[in-house]
């Protein structure tokens, strides 16, 4: 034997190499490389334009990049949850905070990096200009507005 023969065993429908020691499974007869109850990669899995990574019995979940310069998460069943100890949106760059939100406290909106609304323990904060085309302080009709000092 060799290193880099092969040889088709019948009864687990696999194609083997020998590695020089030992004989090595791996090719099924179904074409896959890797085992449908799991595998380790150790290297990154590539996937072309349009090529959709899927999740679910039905590709309930579908993740790819479109040659229009879009990247897609699509969920078509349910609600999609992301769970985290928190959560940052930043640009593609990881220079400029977009959307940063905190367990248990604020969620914060950025517009050109710059803070613009901050949720807090009492309602929010907006920094800058607040522009509205409608203040409806039906809530109880306690709607109160602190203009400080004029």
């Amino acid at each position: 034997l060799a290193a880099g023969d092969l040889y088709f065993n019948t009864s687990a429908n696999e194609l083997k190499v020998y590695t020089g020691s030992q004989w090595q499974g791996g090719v099924t007869a179904t074409g896959n490389f890797a085992t449908t109850t799991g595998n380790t990669f150790t290297g990154a899995n590539t996937y072309n334009d349009n090529v959709k990574a899927q999740f679910g019995t039905g590709s309930d979940l579908e993740i790819y990049h479109n040659n229009s310069n879009q990247s897609i998460i699509k969920n078509g069943n349910g609600y999609l949850r992301l769970l985290s100890d928190g959560v940052t949106i930043n640009n593609s760059a990881d220079n400029e905070a977009m959307i940063v939100a905190a367990p248990n406290g604020a969620v914060e909106l950025y517009y050109n990096n710059s803070k613009k609304i901050e949720t807090t323990n009492t309602g929010a904060t907006v920094t800058g200009l607040l522009t509205a085309t409608t203040i409806d302080g039906s809530a109880g009709n306690n709607l109160t507005l602190d203009f400080g000092t004029l």
